[in-house]
């Protein structure tokens, strides 16, 4: 899984560098969670039920930090680009190239990457063009700045940890029902079979010597 690069920007934190995967129709966030743990990673990101792909990363619990919350970057640029075909390529520093593409609001596969130098990055664009005819590369006029992109964070951006209870509350309950059945229900089975088992009829006691003199007298007779 890609190496994430987070930078605290303004009043969130964004994480770069996500692994993209996309997601069949329906139940898109029960679909996410289930990616996420087949690919083990720690965190997801997928923009509500009907999100057409998930953005996967493993991040250790230093790594994510207790201060602003934690934002995906790419999904960021989806909501700000939920039409058309688009690419941006920015310089985070010398050796930071970040290269990602947004298709109808949606963050393309194997895009969020960052690069080592420019060449590396426009070498994964021109790739891009050749899957997306129609890609337009967002000049410095049209490019959002790393403001901008923070300002877009909310709820459907916002990094996840991979493992839940699924269901929330009503998960918990039913886990806490189960814990219950398996302790007053065996015991439970256990009395009511002894009650519906047949009794055994003790045998009575014989006396040998008295059986002996019965028959002696019963053969006399």
């Amino acid at each position: 899984m890609s190496d994430i690069l987070i930078l605290p920007v303004a009043s969130a934190s964004l994480a770069f560098g996500l692994d993209w995967l996309p997601l069949i129709d329906g139940r898109a966030d029960r679909m996410a969670y289930r990616v996420a743990r087949r690919h083990r990673a720690s965190h997801l990101v997928a923009a509500g039920s009907f999100a057409a792909a998930v953005g996967l990363a493993h991040l250790s619990p230093r790594g994510t930090g207790r201060g602003a919350p934690l934002h995906s970057a790419a999904q960021n640029m989806a909501r700000l680009f939920p039409a058309g075909t688009v690419a941006l390529l920015m310089a985070l520093d010398e050796s930071c190239h970040w290269l990602v593409a947004v298709h109808e609001g949606t963050v393309v596969a194997r895009t969020d990457k960052i690069h080592a130098c420019a060449d590396d990055a426009r070498e994964s664009l021109e790739e891009l063009r050749q899957a997306f005819p129609q890609l337009m590369l967002l000049d410095e006029s049209q490019a959002p700045s790393l403001r901008d992109i923070a300002a877009a964070s909310g709820e459907p951006s916002r990094l996840r940890r991979a493992h839940r209870w699924h269901g929330g509350a009503a998960g918990l309950l039913r886990w806490g029902l189960l814990l219950l059945a398996l302790a007053f229900v065996p015991p439970r089975i256990w009395k009511l079979w002894k009650a519906s088992a047949p009794a055994q009829q003790e045998l009575p006691r014989v006396d040998a010597g008295r059986a002996w003199l019965d028959a002696q007298d019963k053969a006399g007779r």
